[in-house]
C-alpha cells in the first residue's frame, strides 16, 4: 500500500506526467498498455512526492471484494490529505450483499 520505488535510471517524461495530472480531474482514468511496458513505473514516478495519492497494489487475493475494500480503506486512511476526523476513518469494508450501502456511505464520507 505504498508507492513502489522507481529505478535509479527512471526518466520522468514531462508530457506523460502532465497527462497523469490532467487525468486526476476526471472521475475515472484507465491506463492500458502491454505487460512490461512500464505502467507501474510511470505511475510510481508521477505519484512519488505527491500527498494526494492513495496506492493499492492488487494481486489474485484481492479478488475477494471485502479484502479489496479493506485495502482501499487502509490506503485512504494513510493519505496525509485525509483529515483525522474524516468519516472515511470510521468505514468498514462492506458485508456481502451490502455494497450499495457501503458505496453510498463512502460517497457521503468524501462529500
Amino acid at each position: 500500500m505504498t508507492v513502489p520505488r522507481v529505478p535509479g535510471i527512471f526518466v520522468a517524461r514531462s508530457r506523460l506526467m502532465a497527462l497523469f495530472d490532467r487525468a486526476t480531474t476526471r472521475p475515472v482514468t484507465v491506463l492500458r498498455a502491454p505487460a512490461g511496458s512500464g505502467k507501474t513505473t510511470a505511475l510510481a514516478g508521477w505519484a512519488r512526492g505527491r500527498r494526494d495519492v492513495a496506492w493499492v497494489s492488487l494481486d489474485d487475493d484481492d479478488n475477494d471484494e471485502r479484502r479489496l475494500w479493506a485495502a482501499i480503506l487502509v490506503a485512504l486512511r494513510r493519505s496525509p490529505r485525509l483529515p483525522e476526523d474524516s468519516p472515511v476513518s470510521r468505514l468498514e469494508p462492506p458485508e456481502p450483499g451490502r455494497r450499495t450501502e457501503f458505496l453510498a456511505d463512502l460517497g457521503d464520507a468524501f462529500a
